[in-house]
Order: C-alpha cells, then structure tokens, then sequence
C-alpha cells in the first residue's frame, strides 16, 4: 500500500478485506485470514459502517477510520474449502507520515525496501482531490511527484514482474455514467504522467503491469464540497437510508493473482514464484478455482484500464 496520510489506504484495504469474502465464497476457495488481523479490519469496518448511522443525508464522518499509527502487515491464508491453506497473502499498511517531507531517512528507506520485496503495488488516489478544481489538491493530497521518486528509487535494476494498481477511491460521484468513467481513467493517466512515463521505458516498460482499478469505497456516499481555501472535503449519502455497500473493493485481489497465475503458468525463468508453482501444480482444484477467481477482473470497462503489462495478466492454460 502506496500513500501519503489521509488518501485511504486503510479503508481500502478494510473494504478489500469484507467484499473479497462475499466474493471468494463463489468459488472452491478459502481465505482464512489471521484471527487478529480479522479483529482489526471488522473493527474498522464497523467503523465505515457508522458512518451511515445518522438520520437525512450528513453522515457521521467522526465515525470514519483514523489514522495508522504503526506498521502493520495483514496475513491471509490461500486455498481449498476445507483443506490445509497452499499460499499466503500479505498486505502492508502503514502511517502515510513515512513518506512525508517530515519522515526520518530510516521510515523512508523501511518504505522502499518494502516496494521493492512486493510483487504488487497498491496506490490508492483520493479522487475528490484529482478531480475537482481542475486538480488543485491533487499534488498536495495524492503526492503523485512523491510516489514517482519513491518508484523510481525502489525498482532500479528490476528482476521480476511487478504489478501496479492505481486505485481512485471515494469515487462514487464520478462514475455515475461511461462519460464520467472515462474522463476519471484519462485524469489519473493525466495525474500520474510522470510516474507512467516512467515506467513505460526500458526494463521497466518490459516487466511492470500497470492498471486502473476504481474502487467505491463505502458506496452510496458522495464527495460534496470544500471550503475554497483549503482541502477539508465534505461528503453526503446519496438518500436518507444510504448504507454501506461498498462495490469493486475486491477487484485489484483479483488482480494480484491473476498476476500470481500468469506468473504460475510462465516457463521462461524457474525463479519466478518457483515456489508457488510447485505448490499450485500439486493442487490443481486450487488453480482452476483461482483461475476463475481471477477470470472476475474488469478490464475496459467502468472505468478499469489495463495501461501496459497486459501480457503479464494473460493466464495461461
């Protein structure tokens, strides 16, 4: 998880959490979380759920999910209903203070260390901020220059595949319509040039997958308004009985392992994710499941964009 304090990593990655269970239960698959990892993502998403708890159309925004106050890495167990678990996911939150201009050298270079040891990237963009006032906070909000360092630093001399989500959240507002799903998908590609124009070239534009995945983060709750002289944005429910329904929160999991699978099926180097191929070719209920799992990616569609890589998302038989 890629962000700076306050664009929602935590949220998304609590919403990604509670719709991939009401997803995965579909296929042969089992996703059996820590128990104190699950703890602390249903407390959070209690948390979001309060935030429909008022009567009329004001949420209760004191109710929503605070900051990260440490590191922390959330494990999921991978594999067969009713079977020992074959592979494990993790997912890594942390304060967005670490890649401020105020962090120490020692939370910057821990953050790198951590984007070049993960396979996917996840960089959840607070829409509102891209968006409105022609993207007058987006800089400010979604440090898109940032990030771009931050990448460039970390993926020098790329060995293996890396998948790269931009992830716009809290975009119920701008997706009401393919006009709007489309002019949202042309203004992250506008708002991240650098970062994209970068890993276009070279090595990078041969390894790195890169896709937009719009994510409604709480669903039926919609940016509107700021002050004009700050960023202090303020929401309200679509109608008086708004509720949490969060909707694609679980698309960039399918994602990852339909990267994992594509991975999986590639013979042209043994030392990628050699590990999961033996373990994945001794199950192959498990990875005709996860197969279909995967199949569930939107792409060209609502807004999900595939802007290179797309032979690193192709599965193979």
């Amino acid at each position: 998880m890629l962000g700076p304090s306050g664009v929602g990593k935590t949220s998304m990655l609590a919403t990604m959490y509670d719709q991939m269970e009401s997803v995965v239960v579909r296929e042969d698959l089992q996703l059996t979380p820590d128990p104190d990892d699950a703890d602390e993502l249903d407390r959070k998403i209690v948390q979001l759920q309060r935030l429909f708890a008022t009567d009329g159309l004001k949420p209760d925004m004191a109710a929503g999910i605070s900051g990260t106050a440490d590191w922390r890495a959330f494990d999921f167990a991978l594999g067969r209903r009713g079977k020992k678990p074959t592979l494990r996911l993790e997912f890594v939150d942390y304060p967005g203070g670490w890649i401020e201009d105020s962090a120490g050298s020692q939370q910057r270079e821990w953050v790198r260390g951590l984007i070049r040891d993960s396979d996917a990237i996840l960089i959840p963009i607070d829409t509102p901020a891209l968006l409105e006032r022609n993207g007058l906070w987006h800089r400010s909000r979604n440090r898109p220059d940032f990030i771009h360092n931050m990448l460039q630093l970390a993926l020098e001399d790329l060995p293996s595949p890396r998948l790269i989500i931009l992830a716009p959240i809290r975009c119920e507002r701008y997706i009401r319509d393919g006009v709007s799903r489309q002019m949202l998908g042309k203004r992250v590609v506008e708002g991240y040039d650098k970062l994209l124009g970068h890993l276009s070239f070279g090595r990078l534009g041969e390894l790195a997958a890169v896709v937009i995945t719009p994510i409604q983060t709480v669903g039926e709750l919609e940016y509107h308004g700021s002050p004009k002289d700050r960023y202090l944005p303020v929401f309200r429910k679509q109608q008086a009985d708004a509720k949490y329904n969060p909707i694609d929160s679980e698309q960039p999991l399918r994602y990852v392992i339909r990267f994992a699978l594509r991975l999986h099926g590639d013979r042209r180097d043994a030392s990628y994710f050699r590990m999961m191929r033996q373990l994945l070719g001794s199950d192959r209920y498990l990875l005709e499941a996860a197969n279909a799992f995967a199949t569930g990616c939107k792409t060209d569609e609502d807004g999900f964009l595939i802007l290179q890589g797309a032979e690193w998302l192709t599965m193979q038989p």
